[in-house]
């Protein structure tokens, strides 16, 4: 029988990836961890759509059903004018029909929780707390946390999204590996404010400018994504929600 090396791996982030992870890795006989800077397991977030080899892996961790059942309703695209006056539409139902394949789309916070929900009794989760530094040798890499304390493990894994941490402790400030391609995105979900029914989006662009609004979850949320041309990057505190707001109040 093989023996088992590197068992004891350390997982930051616990959104779509961290879980994931986690799941096999605990299934193949490893040991994960999951540290999550938040406080308690993040909600919100874009809707995310679970295709192609993605709905085998969720067949096979026994999640399918539950996605199936957690789906949004998306059945048309509007786009409209500046008087919010329809001037096109697109079926949205009809692509993957046409194509034959399954799909489903979940907001990203219900995923993440399906994936939590799946994983919380056989893995060790660490809310609240981030690495703050990593020491790597030949067997394994300690690991120094941000609410003090540290641990060793044989394996750190960075899943911790597009501004990763773990990343820039390896191999350096982001900036000096990213290509910037000339637009910023913001993404939020709030009320429903503005009375959409829930199995349509509504597009507005201009040049330079493009609004996605839709509505979700009984009609009582919306999801808005907002993408607009920005020559310059912009550079502002990632984990500043009021700063978030203003520079896209500003757009």
């Amino acid at each position: 029988m093989m023996t088992i090396t590197n068992k004891n791996i350390l997982i930051s982030g616990a959104s779509i990836a961290g879980p994931t992870l986690a799941y096999w890795l605990k299934r193949s006989g490893f040991t994960p961890t999951v540290i999550e800077r938040a406080p308690q397991l993040r909600g919100g977030g874009y809707p995310v759509d679970v295709r192609f080899e993605a709905v085998q892996v969720a067949k096979l961790m026994g999640i399918w059903p539950r996605l199936q059942q957690e789906q949004t309703t998306l059945g048309e695209m509007s786009f409209i004018n500046e008087r919010s006056q329809r001037i096109s539409r697109v079926n949205i139902q009809a692509v993957p029909k046409a194509l034959g394949v399954d799909v489903v789309e979940n907001m990203r916070g219900d995923l993440a929780r399906t994936l939590y929900d799946l994983t919380k009794d056989e893995v060790e989760y660490c809310f609240g707390d981030s690495i703050q530094a990593l020491k790597q040798d030949e067997e394994g890499v300690d690991v120094t946390f941000e609410r003090g304390g540290s641990r060793r493990f044989d394996l750190v894994v960075g899943a911790d999204g597009l501004h990763s941490k773990v990343r820039t402790l390896v191999f350096g400030d982001e900036a000096q590996f990213e290509r910037y391609c000339g637009y910023q995105a913001g993404v939020f979900t709030t009320d429903n404010y503005l009375g959409l029914r829930e199995a349509s989006i509504q597009m507005y662009g201009v040049p330079g400018k493009l609004v996605a609004v839709r509505s979700t979850r009984g009609n009582q949320v919306l999801a808005a994504f907002f993408l607009f041309k920005q020559p310059a990057k912009l550079r502002y505190d990632y984990h500043d929600v009021t700063q978030h707001k203003q520079l896209l109040a500003e757009a």
